[in-house]
């Protein structure tokens, strides 16, 4: 805009120097006066034309000249200084605005912060401590390795979440996760006996993430995108504790998402294979603190000698693209060859592209002795190996009659332990 106001003025200026040569110009064509056309002649005549209108044509243009190009470059100024105030207005509203969306924001976090819980470590015990005495923490799962967690439920403010013994003492390495009562989602851990972290899971953020078979895929920052530090008062923390925290807990975090108090809800409502299988083993894999082993046993054979018994009317479509592959190939083989290094070999390329190879290989990996101590553990892997499958998984049955029939088993296999 400035440039085009700027190239205005001079056509402007130019035509007013120019218009007392045209004129003598288009003067000269009428009367016929043009002739010889003589470059001499011409330069002459332009001279006698500069000379007449010097004194008063020129002397009156150029000062309105001047008086425009000075109004002009004014006018720029005033443009340039109103702009740059209009940024400034607008830079100061915005910093106004953002620096009350943080104190917003603060007071929002500093609200959550004292329904946040403190957990206290002492007398081989460990206490709830919130920042006040009428506060509770529900749903709390107490994990005292990555594979066995107790149903804590709700407890008050100073009530104790577990006790220790002489013979079974508090481990220097736990977790605990729990809900606050406005519903945000908090995870604990002691690791070795001295560092403490204590997360809340991020608005609108996947309690499942960061998750991965590498402690690569558990850096900070991927970490920080879901969940945020309190608690947390030391300023030289060891990041690697916290992506070892967070790689070790990818099995105690899927608590947050899979519900086990759905799963008869979830079972009794579906109204087809399809239904079925993508809900059952996600909802078992929680079966330690809800199902007895046995239960969980009998319901995947049944599962598994249905789809075999009706092997030519049910098949299956694998959505590779959804499955997490890696976690399949990497994290259940490692885990599981720890325990029982003779299957590793069983979880081939060939064997995630087939459901029933992959239902074949966990049913070679239940016939192991039922009082292994281990037994528990291997449980928990082969679930979810098979929640992984079937929940990406689309079911073609031309026997939708039949599902009555397995739904009507599973439930009534399905048995839960003695609260007792």
């Amino acid at each position: 805009m400035k440039k085009n106001k700027t190239y205005l003025v001079y056509v402007f200026m130019m035509f007013i120097i120019c218009l007392p040569v045209v004129v003598e110009l288009i003067n000269s064509v009428i009367n016929g006066t043009y002739l010889p056309i003589i470059c001499r002649r011409y330069i002459t005549k332009l001279l006698i034309i500069l000379r007449n209108y010097m004194s008063s044509y020129y002397a009156t243009v150029l000062s309105l000249a001047f008086t425009i190009y000075v109004f002009v470059k004014k006018q720029e100024q005033r443009d340039e200084e109103h702009f740059k105030n209009e940024k400034e207005k607008s830079e100061k509203s915005l910093q106004i605005q953002q620096e009350s969306n943080r104190i917003k924001l603060q007071e929002i976090e500093n609200g959550r912060d004292k329904y946040r819980p403190t957990f206290i470590i002492k007398n081989n015990r460990i206490q709830l401590l919130m920042r006040n005495n009428d506060l509770f923490l529900e749903n709390i799962v107490f994990f005292t390795d990555l594979c066995t967690g107790y149903d804590v439920g709700t407890k008050k403010s100073g009530e104790i979440i577990s006790y220790g013994t002489e013979d079974n003492p508090i481990p220097d390495s736990f977790y605990i996760i729990a809900n606050t009562i406005l519903g945000e989602k908090i995870i604990f851990g002691c690791i070795f006996g001295e560092n403490k972290i204590y997360k809340f899971l991020r608005e609108d953020a996947n309690p499942l993430y960061p998750k991965g078979s590498k402690i690569s895929d558990f850096k900070i920052e991927n970490i920080n995108e879901h969940w945020k530090s309190y608690n947390n008062f030391n300023d030289n923390w060891n990041q690697e504790i916290e992506e070892f925290f967070f790689y070790n807990s990818q099995g105690i975090r899927e608590r947050f998402v899979y519900d086990h108090n759905q799963s008869i809800h979830n079972v009794l409502k579906s109204s087809n294979y399809q239904e079925l299988f993508n809900c059952l083993f996600s909802n078992l894999l929680n079966k330690n603190e809800q199902y007895t082993i046995e239960s969980v046993i009998n319901i995947i054979m049944c599962v598994y000698n249905h789809i075999v018994l009706y092997d030519s009317h049910i098949s299956f479509e694998l959505d590779t693209s959804k499955m997490d592959i890696n976690y399949l190939y990497n994290t259940v083989e490692k885990r599981l060859a720890v325990l029982i290094p003779k299957y590793k070999s069983l979880f081939t390329e060939d064997a995630v592209l087939d459901v029933i190879k992959i239902y074949k290989h966990v049913i070679v990996i239940l016939e192991l002795p039922k009082k292994s101590e281990s037994n528990d553990h291997i449980l928990g892997q082969v679930l979810r190996i098979l929640a992984e499958t079937f929940e990406n998984v689309y079911v073609v049955s031309d026997l939708e009659e039949k599902f009555l029939f397995l739904k009507m088993e599973v439930l009534k296999i399905i048995r839960f332990k003695d609260k007792n």
